[in-house]
């Protein structure tokens, strides 16, 4: 988490919010209605501390994803897709690590496609998450699954307070305060390839508000295949 930070900060250090150029293999799905599995979201909304540390809430967490899972469903409803919900009742160790296993290639593709370490090798896009992939296939008979990282942070009453008298006091120094993060993916349930991805971070705004939920998840699927 800390390196994915890190590679955002150093691409959007001039600007409040920035989308990543969205990158993908697909622009225009080849079903007339593709069925798109959604996978469980790696999300986590916590609350940012006068002391800096970042407290998980769990009633934040699933407000917020309860109205990015809405808001994706909108985007859905446009294209003709027909959408289907993972499970997570049925909990199972490989279906834990593929999810896991997005996450850390969601990194190193921030860090090839956007950030200053360009992989030598890799010049066109063209990432994997592998062949287990195939296990979603045959439970769900969907031809894409979506997978989607997203961490939000919101200053507490006291670290605005102190935000403020910091301020005051020290002009030009002023405490870092909530930010946005997330990126996503759409994989092909066939072969594992990521036909589509996109990353986004803001200094501002808040999932726990539908409106500026669907407008985040608006701009996170940018350019998504339709």
């Amino acid at each position: 988490m800390y390196k994915l930070s890190a590679i955002f900060l150093f691409i959007f250090i001039w600007s409040c919010s920035f989308n990543t150029e969205p990158k993908y293999t697909i622009r225009v799905f080849s079903q007339d209605s593709p069925k798109i599995l959604l996978m469980p979201i790696d999300i986590e909304i916590c609350e940012l501390t006068i002391a800096g540390m970042c407290e998980p809430s769990a009633s934040w967490t699933k407000n917020s994803r309860e109205n990015i899972i809405l808001s994706f469903k909108e985007i859905l409803g446009k294209r003709n897709a027909i959408l289907k919900e993972y499970d997570s009742s049925i909990q199972s160790d490989d279906i834990n690590q593929i999810i896991k296993l997005h996450t850390q290639i969601g990194q190193e593709i921030i860090n090839n496609e956007y950030g200053p370490f360009k992989l030598p090798t890799k010049e066109d896009f063209s990432w994997s998450i592998g062949q287990k992939i195939k296990l979603l296939n045959n439970k769900y008979k969907s031809d894409y699954a979506i997978f989607i990282f997203f961490r939000d942070q919101y200053s507490s009453t006291e670290r605005v307070i102190y935000s403020i008298v910091t301020a005051v006091l020290f002009p030009g120094i002023i405490p870092v305060g909530g930010s946005q993060l997330a990126f996503a993916s759409m994989v092909n349930l066939k072969n594992g390839e990521i036909t589509w991805f996109n990353g986004y971070y803001a200094s501002f705004g808040d999932v726990r508000d539908i409106d500026n939920a669907r407008n985040t998840v608006n701009k996170l699927f940018e350019e998504f295949p339709g």
